[in-house]
């Protein structure tokens, strides 16, 4: 017997030092990360209960303002949105607020970036591969900060462990290892045991300070109820995009479309009204895409299999919310404070009618807006070309070059490409590219520059200047 209690004793003592280690390896080694702490304390530190949730990526943090939400509809709206947020996580925390209040509305909001099927390097096979956004790796840590600042749940654990695939299995359990390669860095492990260790109140507010490319002063800052707060905007020198999605080629992810459906599913059964809805993007992002409106087409068949509203404000009419202007947006995806703050009355305003009242104030079709617009040049999108035999460190091809489309809403427009460059005196030095070209041209990887591309369509001339 006394054997026997002694063993006993023995395995729970060995159980609590590797729970006190890996506590203490947390400690030293797991960096907070401060939206999705922010976030989550303004969660369970709320003194009511919440009416409308609104769940997906960083476009519901940036562009939906939960605050002006509040006055204007009197209720209790909560962004439960982080970056790059998959489609998985999102239904773990809707069943999640769902289950700690009483929901009257549920917004879901379909970035076709979060939900698509795309092609990435696959370092075991040496080649590209076709992935889900759930199950690309890039995505991994966005559920892994969230798991960690909830507090214990089955959905926190559910998020947890569909975090990744099974070879990153331990970084789902241990935070630690996902820190290893700081094991050693004595500066990095003291001043993360010295946070931890503090006994001072953290702040749950967040200041940045950034520049835009022409000296203009910004802030970015990460407030309560998952609202985030930006200056910034979109200059026309910034107009320009990487190709990232092909979406003529590839449609919604299946592990993504899955669980889009188990959220809808859950909302009904549990006779919450659920919305779809997609915020608005510049231009020149969607026509890199290739063809949108397949994307628009696939989600709209989602909605119309659950009977659900579904909104993609792209494909709003210009006279319901002009918004598609640098000015609005801090960057090509997401739209800063000005912008938000115009979007978030109309987007309310939408949702607050029915399909049948609002189908007049949309198009069809991101073909059918494009074409009703007055002419114009949007920005640039490039995707990368020649690959060469140099390897990058995960294996993948060295690019020599770039190969840029201008974006218009016009397919029969012709261009005169002119690049600067600066010489080794600071002079700038121009060379025209193409003289008449449909807009296509190669650059190579390497060079920098400014590309001025100009263009006269039906008796007007339009131009606009663009860094690469």
């Amino acid at each position: 017997m006394k054997k026997t209690i002694k063993t006993i004793t023995g395995i729970i003592a060995g159980i609590l030092l590797f729970l006190a280690g890996c506590r203490f390896l947390n400690m030293l080694l797991v960096q907070d990360d401060m939206w999705e702490k922010i976030l989550f304390h303004s969660y369970y530190n709320r003194d009511r209960s919440i009416d409308n949730v609104f769940v997906g990526s960083s476009h519901v943090l940036c562009d939906v303002e939960p605050f002006m939400l509040d006055e204007i509809n009197g209720e209790y709206n909560f962004n439960l949105s982080c970056p790059q947020q998959r489609m998985d996580t999102s239904y773990y925390l809707l069943r999640e607020a769902a289950g700690q209040n009483r929901l009257k509305g549920v917004f879901i909001e379909c970035y076709y970036l979060c939900m698509t099927d795309h092609e990435i390097w696959d370092r075991a096979s040496g080649d590209y591969k076709v992935s889900d956004y759930i199950g690309d790796p890039d995505h991994f840590a966005a559920a892994w900060l969230i798991s960690d600042e909830m507090r214990p749940s089955l959905n926190s654990l559910a998020i947890r462990m569909h975090a990744s695939d099974k070879d990153h299995m331990l970084e789902n359990i241990f935070p630690f290892v996902r820190y290893r390669e700081k094991l050693f860095d004595w500066e990095y492990m003291s001043n993360r045991l010295s946070v931890s260790l503090s006994k001072e109140e953290p702040e749950y507010f967040l200041h940045l300070d950034y520049e835009e490319p022409d000296g203009t002063p910004w802030v970015q800052e990460y407030r309560e109820k998952g609202d985030l707060y930006s200056t910034g905007c979109n200059l026309d020198c910034e107009k320009i995009f990487p190709t990232d999605r092909n979406l003529t080629k590839y449609g919604m992810g299946k592990q993504s479309k899955a669980y889009l459906k188990k959220s809808i599913e859950y909302c009904l059964n549990k006779n919450i009204p659920v919305t779809l809805f997609v915020s608005p993007v510049m231009d020149f992002q969607l026509l890199s895409t290739g063809d949108y409106d397949n994307y628009v087409r696939e989600l709209r068949a989602v909605a119309d299999e659950y009977g659900v509203p579904c909104y993609d404000f792209n494909l709003i009419k210009r006279d319901r919310l002009d918004i598609k202007h640098g000015e609005y947006y801090m960057d090509p995806e997401h739209l800063n404070t000005t912008g938000s703050g115009l979007y978030t009355k109309v987007l309310w305003d939408v949702v607050s009618r029915t399909p049948e009242e609002n189908e007049a104030s949309f198009y069809d079709s991101y073909a059918d807006y494009l074409a009703d617009g007055e002419p114009e040049i949007f920005g640039l999108y490039y995707r990368l070309t020649d690959p060469s035999d140099k390897r990058n460190e995960d294996g993948s091809p060295v690019y020599e070059s770039r190969e840029f489309t201008v974006a218009s809403n016009r397919s029969d427009m012709r261009y005169r490409i002119v690049e600067r460059l600066k010489d080794d005196e600071g002079n700038d030095v121009d060379e025209v590219i193409e003289e008449d070209c449909s807009g296509t041209f190669v650059l190579p990887s390497g060079r920098h520059g400014t590309v001025m591309i100009t263009t006269v369509y039906e008796g007007r001339e339009l131009s606009l200047s663009v860094d690469f």
